[in-house]
């Protein structure tokens, strides 16, 4: 049986080594400094890269237009992390055309991302560098319906999401409790993050949702050392971003993998 669907995000950037990547670019004294995209190791924050999604996902909020538009957006971001540990830069890849949005990210990004978060840094062949971590910030409304019969009452969760990478979710939610006969009994709203083993998600439900082994971490760094870039793309200096959607079966093995955006 077919339990749950993944959707799958990641950038791509110019490649010039087989398992390591990088950008050079020009100091002011003249000199060049180098930023790896793919890194032997990538950076992590202290207490893992996950808790980082979590807890910059709750700082982000839905502001009120876009959300009464029920505005979806996706927006690639990227942060360097410093050969020191220390974040560097924030940059939005590809703006979404929502203003609203756009700035929300932007400023909580980059008030969160400063000089008190530590990083353990990138490594290249034992070495200290710079690199920089990827991630998605993903606005969604209304995308999770969760009903549920209590007895006499129906209870309806609309939610509208801010997500990382898919993975970690920002509720702001609207429960709506009602007597089987329609009777409004009961509204309220609040803001929370969500525990994906206990929503609906997709259309799928699954009580505990399938994960890689190792965790969301190990996934990223397998991906970044053993997805190439093009050898036509990297000559002709082609950057681009693809989402592909799979099925974990119930082995663990993938199924149906297919591209829902490039």
């Amino acid at each position: 049986m077919k339990n749950l669907f993944f959707l799958f995000s990641f950038l791509s950037f110019f490649t010039t080594k087989a398992q390591v990547d990088f950008i050079e670019y020009n100091l002011p004294n003249g000199k060049k400094d180098t930023i790896y995209t793919i890194a032997e190791t990538m950076p992590k924050y202290w207490n893992g890269n996950d808790v980082l999604f979590e807890e910059l996902v709750q700082k982000f909020t839905f502001p009120p237009m876009e959300r009464e538009k029920k505005r979806n957006a996706t927006l690639p971001m990227i942060v360097t992390i410093a050969r020191n540990g220390q974040a560097k830069e924030l940059d939005l890849l590809e703006k979404v055309g929502f203003w609203d949005i756009e700035n929300e990210v932007i400023t909580k990004a980059e008030a969160f991302f400063s000089p008190n978060k530590t990083f353990t840094p990138a490594t290249v062949k034992g070495r200290d560098v710079n690199a920089v971590l990827s991630f998605d910030v993903i606005y969604k409304c209304d995308r999770i319906r969760n009903v549920k019969a209590i007895g006499n009452y129906i209870v309806n969760y609309s939610i509208d999401t801010i997500m990382i990478n898919d993975l970690t979710i920002n509720a702001l939610y609207k429960k709506i409790i009602r007597k089987n006969d329609s009777t409004l009994l009961n509204v309220s709203a609040g803001n929370e993050l969500l525990d994906m083993s206990k929503i609906v998600h997709e259309n799928a439900i699954a009580d505990v949702p399938a994960s890689f082994v190792g965790g969301t971490s190990v996934l990223m760094e397998w991906l970044a050392k053993n997805v190439k870039y093009p050898t036509v793309a990297r000559e002709n200096n082609i950057q681009g971003r693809v989402v592909l959607k799979f099925i974990i079966e119930t082995d663990g093995s993938v199924d149906a993998v297919n591209i829902l955006k490039k």
